[in-house]
């Protein structure tokens, strides 16, 4: 996002281009505004994107996106979406690696309609793709802390250190804690509590004025915690558990989400004649 006149870059044709001038139909939000409206994961991006729902049939953290309403309705774990999302171009097949921390992000772009094999895969429903900042050549960084209502506490922070003119490093690192805003009264537990860790080391060696080479290791882990109710033997829906004076018989039973990640990504990147050729 360019600071003077607000103008947004995309790549959602596999080149950089004013988001004015791409046409197809996008939605972009910036690194910035990612950072500023608080959006931790992959499940905020609906509140800021028209046409983008999802649902967490197998508990928050694991969203099964849904564009112009495609979306599917076989929730198994081997299954892959109408909607496919990119981490830095890496396709993420199963909508359980989409539990991971949004941070240190470029930007976001949502392309909607059905997309070719310009992203690498065949979808009817759209591409959500999330772009990580790449390392500066000048030493700079932040470190930011802040603590909210039901226990929130994050942190958050960068660096970047270039090791030459031509070898660039940059290290992030995310954490953010929250209590749960549902509580089991007869044992105490929090619900709909979060735990997401993340961190990541990136390396951009620009080999020639018009080639360049990224490679990024990043790591993290999401842990969820999810309640659900269920109907008793007489067809009640029941939450009793929570000492509501709710019908007898039934219940509520808490059960987690927890996923560790780990991505290598490489990108080899040939500007040639005013385009851009990813390898």
């Amino acid at each position: 996002v360019a600071a003077g006149d607000q103008e947004i870059v995309v790549t959602a044709q596999k080149r950089s281009e004013r988001l004015q001038d791409v046409p197809i139909s996008v939605s972009a939000i910036g690194g910035d505004a990612v950072r500023k409206q608080r959006l931790t994961s992959a499940d905020d991006l609906v509140s800021k994107v028209a046409n983008l729902q999802l649902t967490s049939t197998v508990g928050d953290g694991t969203p099964i996106f849904a564009l112009r309403v495609v979306s599917m309705s076989d929730y198994s774990l081997n299954q892959s979406g109408p909607v496919a999302t990119y981490y830095d171009e890496v396709y993420k097949g199963n909508f359980a690696f989409l539990g991971v921390a949004l941070y240190d992000l470029e930007r976001v772009e949502v392309v909607k309609g059905p997309q070719g094999t310009l992203y690498g895969r065949n979808t009817t429903g759209g591409a959500i793709s999330v772009v990580m900042k790449k390392p500066s050549d000048t030493m700079q960084g932040y470190v930011e802390a802040g603590v909210g209502n039901w226990g929130k506490t994050l942190l958050r922070g960068s660096i970047d250190l270039p090791l030459s003119e031509n070898v660039l490093t940059k290290f992030s690192a995310y954490y953010v804690d929250t209590d749960g805003y549902l509580e089991n009264r007869t044992d105490g537990k929090d619900y709909n509590e979060a735990d997401l860790t993340g961190i990541r080391a990136a390396l951009r060696w620009l080999i020639s004025d018009s080639m360049t080479w990224d490679i990024a290791v990043d790591g993290g882990k999401s842990e969820v915690a999810n309640i659900h109710g269920f109907l008793d033997g007489d067809d009640r829906y029941s939450l009793s558990v929570l000492g509501d004076g709710l019908p007898m018989g039934g219940g509520m039973s808490d059960y987690g989400n927890e996923v560790d990640t780990l991505n290598i990504t490489s990108n080899l990147a040939w500007d040639a004649m005013g385009g851009t050729a990813n390898l």
